[in-house]
C-alpha cells in the first residue's frame, strides 16, 4: 500500500484519476465527491450537490468533472471542481456510469432500469 485516502463518511463507489496523474476524484454514498492530491493524500475539495449517493465520477483533461448519482442526475462541475455548471435529470432509475469521450465533447451515461441484471439505458449528451 502506497497511500490511503481518508475523508468520506460512507462507502466509496467510484474513483478516477485525472489525465495529468496529479488528482484523484472519489464518489461516495455520503453524497459527496472529493478531489484528492495523489502525491500528498490531502483532500483539497469536497463537492456537494447530489441528494443521494454518487455512483460514478469522471474527468476530462480540460479539467471538467462529471458525476452521476442515485438521485437520477448527471452533474457537470467547473475546472476547479467547485461549482455545478449543469445538472441533467435522467430517466427514472439511478445513474450507474458516466464517462467523457476522448475529446471531451460528449458524455456517456448509463441509467439503471432497476432490473436484476442491471442492464440500463445509455444516453449520450452534447
Amino acid at each position: 500500500l502506497l497511500r490511503s485516502f481518508e475523508g468520506h463518511s460512507r462507502t466509496v463507489y467510484s474513483v478516477c484519476v485525472t489525465s495529468d496523474g496529479k488528482w484523484m476524484l472519489s464518489g461516495s454514498y455520503d453524497e459527496t465527491i472529493r478531489k484528492w492530491n495523489i502525491a500528498t493524500g490531502e483532500c483539497v475539495n469536497t463537492l456537494e450537490g447530489h441528494s443521494y449517493w454518487v455512483s460514478s465520477v469522471s474527468s476530462h483533461n480540460s479539467g471538467i468533472v462529471c458525476s452521476g448519482s442515485a438521485d437520477n442526475t448527471v452533474r457537470i462541475w467547473d475546472s476547479d471542481a467547485k461549482v455545478i455548471n449543469k445538472t441533467t435529470k435522467g430517466p427514472e432509475w439511478y445513474v450507474e456510469y458516466v464517462r467523457f469521450n476522448a475529446t471531451g465533447t460528449r458524455l456517456l451515461s448509463d441509467y439503471s432500469t432497476g432490473c436484476t441484471d442491471f442492464h440500463g439505458d445509455y444516453c449520450v449528451w452534447n
